[in-house]
């Protein structure tokens, strides 16, 4: 067991020292990396048991300051001082996401630049193919994040995208 303090009550709160330590060498959230952390973070309190402290109506008061805790642990400094001290974990999560992702119209066209830039991914005649399928990748993830499904898609997408020294392969993968 290890006890952790709770910035936002004062008071100290024992948990299993996995939990504390859960999570060691994931990012801190940052103005750029919120959907890739995101989704670590939502994986992070699913392992825990504390992601319905995000997702249900009502938590315990303690399951909810662990899953506090464990934000608060994966945020700058920065961010943490924009942070009402009073919000449950559910109310942080939704604060941060709507701070890194924005309203629906700011989301909006958030999601039409990157199908833009969807479409008008092209893979280099020197490129490799893991260093296109990368970028590919993370633009895929960044839209998936954001609700838009594009399974189909993506296939479609790395072979139309690929240069003409690949047709034969295509033709026998089609």
């Amino acid at each position: 067991m290890s006890s952790a303090k709770d910035e936002a009550s004062g008071t100290s709160v024992v948990m299993p020292r996995s939990l504390v330590e859960t999570g060691h060498g994931f990012p801190i959230l940052s103005k750029q990396n919120y959907s890739l952390w995101a989704m670590r973070m939502q994986v992070l309190l699913e392992q825990n048991g504390l992601w319905e402290a995000i997702e249900a109506e009502s938590v315990t008061k303690k399951k909810d300051h662990q899953a506090l805790l464990v934000i608060y642990g994966k945020i700058s400094d920065e961010i943490l001082a924009q942070l009402d001290s009073k919000l449950t974990a559910k109310e942080t999560w939704l604060m941060l996401k709507t701070k890194n992702l924005g309203v629906a119209r700011v989301q909006n066209a958030r999601v039409q630049a990157l199908k833009c830039e969807f479409e008008l991914l092209i893979m280099g005649e020197d490129e490799l193919v893991s260093d296109f399928a990368g970028k590919l990748s993370k633009v895929v993830t960044q839209l998936r994040t954001m609700g838009e499904k594009l399974e189909g898609d993506v296939v479609a997408k790395l072979l139309q995208a690929t240069p003409t020294k690949f047709d034969s392969i295509i033709s026998s993968i089609e």
